[in-house]
């Protein structure tokens, strides 16, 4: 049997452990609920870190966050932003890491900015497993780039990424601006990275002004792209394979021209959805596209969608000035100096009918054909002419020939005359032929030979005019010669 000492020790040493066991869950609970301390402006994590208040940087800080490829989160419940990012602090996140809210309602993002914020190689998103949790991943009141960059949602019921605000006017600083909180001009600039789901994929919202270098969009539910006031497409994929409107693109303003100018400029970029846009307006603003390439499957512009307020429409302004690649249907839209590679199947025989000054370019599929203008002014599909270069060479070779110079040039007299002229791509093989036939012709030619007197191997100069006079007057002299001779030779003899 223990003693009282014993019993005493044993209980002491157990509550020693007890104490011990929780000083060291309340350690890891503390180092896990907390964002390390920053070193030099930079905070790098070495575990992954779930929150119990949320993480703020203040005004006049600059910090740099390294993920360090761990994971940020909030405590299921907890009602904060997972990082607050006031105006007048600037903040980078890298590191290939996550981060995560997990509020049970709305209103709260991964990222609420009204600082100067990059975000380069992070994931942010809603833990959707969390029911009833929908808000926008990020929130942008201030200016922000983002690239590399990972964003996701399951939610539909807000979008997935807002830049400005849902009512400018509003008194509440996540709501409306307030000066000295946040920016009166919120700017996003996406130039790289995954952008996928929520109700709209990108929502430019009251005095945003957005410019989308590259990326890609995808959304389920409504569009890929939301836009309310100034947007501008550089490039980027934007994916709208499914949902209520099957339309990549909303544009829209409330006639509120100060801050939902409704502009939007397409310089480029992929866009596939069944239409590319949509939207209602109360202040027309003609959108711009100077290039791009749209693979809508039923038309550039959805009027079908019944919308609350006046359904954009043709009229309102949709000019196609630039280079794009598109279906047909683009063509109405077009002005001058377009450039329009089609993508439609097309057929010989098929016309289309081509704005002034537009020039149309058939698809790579399709480089037999061209299209010609008619005498109606409309563009009929034809196959190109063949290739004449070949025998306009061998034609020229030949007409440097004298006929007379060769036994027998009828070969190459029939061989020009049977060229027929105009035939078209399908048919260069023939034309080919009729350049080969002239060659042949040409290279199968004899000449004429000339009749030479021959010496010792050597052709015989005939004499010129002057080497005749030149004998007749020798003959002359020695035959006066011989005559002076003979007569003094008959003088001779009677002198005898």
């Amino acid at each position: 049997m223990k003693s009282t000492k014993e019993k005493f020790l044993t209980l002491s040493g157990m509550l020693i452990a007890v104490v011990l066991l929780f000083s060291i869950f309340t350690i890891d609970s503390k180092a896990a609920s907390t964002m390390p301390e920053a070193s030099n402006g930079v905070v790098k994590l070495t575990e992954d870190v779930t929150l119990t208040a949320g993480y703020v940087v203040p005004a006049g800080t600059t910090l740099k966050i390294d993920l360090n490829g761990h994971t940020i989160k909030t405590t299921t419940g907890l009602k904060a932003d997972v990082i607050t990012v006031e105006k007048g602090a600037t903040l980078t996140i890298t590191g290939n890491g996550t981060i995560t809210n997990s509020y049970t309602a709305d209103d709260y993002a991964a990222v609420y900015n009204n600082g100067n914020t990059t975000i380069d190689g992070a994931t942010l998103e809603l833990d959707t497993t969390v029911n009833g949790n929908t808000f926008y991943v990020v929130l942008n009141h201030g200016i922000m780039k983002t690239k590399n960059t990972n964003m996701s949602s399951n939610d539909f019921g807000s979008s997935l990424f807002e830049n400005g605000y849902y009512n400018y006017s509003s008194t509440d600083p996540r709501r409306g601006h307030i000066d000295g909180v946040n920016e009166a001009t919120p700017k996003l600039a996406i130039y790289s990275g995954i952008y996928d789901g929520g109700l709209n994929t990108i929502k430019n919202d009251d005095n945003g002004e957005i410019v989308i270098e590259n990326g890609t969009f995808r959304n389920t539910k409504q569009v890929s792209l939301m836009n309310w006031n100034v947007a501008t497409v550089n490039g980027g994929t934007f994916l709208t394979p499914t949902g209520d409107d099957k339309t990549n693109i909303f544009i829209g303003n409330y006639g509120k021209d100060s801050v939902d100018k409704g502009i939007l400029t397409i310089n480029g970029g992929t866009f596939e959805a069944e239409h590319l846009l949509e939207g209602y307006t109360g202040v027309v603003t003609p959108i711009k596209i100077n290039g791009g390439t749209f693979k809508y499957t039923k038309s550039l512009l959805n009027e079908s969608v019944d919308k609350i307020h006046a359904s954009l429409k043709e009229a309102d302004g949709i000019d196609v000035v630039g280079k794009v690649t598109a279906p047909s249907t683009v063509l109405k839209y077009a002005k001058t100096g377009a450039e329009v590679t089609i993508t439609d199947t097309v057929s010989v025989g098929d016309n289309f009918t081509v704005p002034e000054g537009v020039k149309v370019v058939l698809p790579s599929s399709d480089s037999k054909k061209e299209l010609v203008k008619d005498e109606n002014g409309n563009y009929v599909v034809k196959y190109k002419e063949a290739d004449y270069s070949k025998v306009n060479e061998a034609v020229k070779n030949a007409n440097k020939l004298n006929k007379a110079d060769y036994k027998d040039f009828s070969k190459v007299e029939d061989a020009l005359k049977n060229v027929e002229y105009k035939k078209n791509i399908t048919e260069q093989d023939e034309v080919d032929k009729y350049a080969k036939a002239i060659n042949d012709a040409i290279d199968g030619l004899e000449k004429v030979e000339k009749k030479e007197e021959l010496k010792d191997g050597e052709k015989i100069k005939n004499p010129a005019t002057g080497d005749f006079v030149l004998v007749y007057v020798g003959l002359i002299v020695i035959a006066t010669v011989i005559a002076v001779f003979a007569k003094k030779q008959v003088k001779a003899k009677h002198n005898k």
